[in-house]
């Protein structure tokens, strides 16, 4: 599947109703970029070249908080996602799409964001 410039590679997971970012926690040892190029190779079966952080994020429920990091990279390749028991479908958009798994307005922001900027 090619990704062209400008369009944004967002995946759906299978136990939501809508489309988000390939993303995830970091695992002992590793750095945020690590983790980052992991999730995408498990999740969007991508591979990229260099990251660079277009925003840093906290979510919080009231109860708890995380934070997080968004990085913008050139994708060079999508092949399948090895994590099969979590990601239904993915697919490159140029705007966003009408069903996201999150309401919150996270990726419509992004979106927004990444108009004028390149990897």
């Amino acid at each position: 599947m090619p990704v062209t410039d400008g369009e944004l590679l967002l995946v759906r997971n299978v136990r939501r109703a809508g489309w988000e970012f390939p993303g995830g926690q970091i695992e002992q040892g590793e750095s945020p970029e690590e983790a980052a190029r992991r999730e995408l190779l498990e999740e969007a079966g991508a591979l990229v070249d260099d990251l660079k952080p277009l925003c840093w994020y906290t979510v919080t429920n009231g109860v708890n908080s995380s934070k997080g990091i968004v990085y913008i990279a050139y994708v060079l390749a999508v092949g399948k996602p090895s994590d099969v028991q979590e990601i239904a479908e993915v697919k490159s958009f140029g705007k966003p799409p009408a069903e996201l798994s999150f309401k919150d307005g996270f990726i419509e922001l992004v979106f927004k964001l990444m108009e004028g900027s390149s990897p």
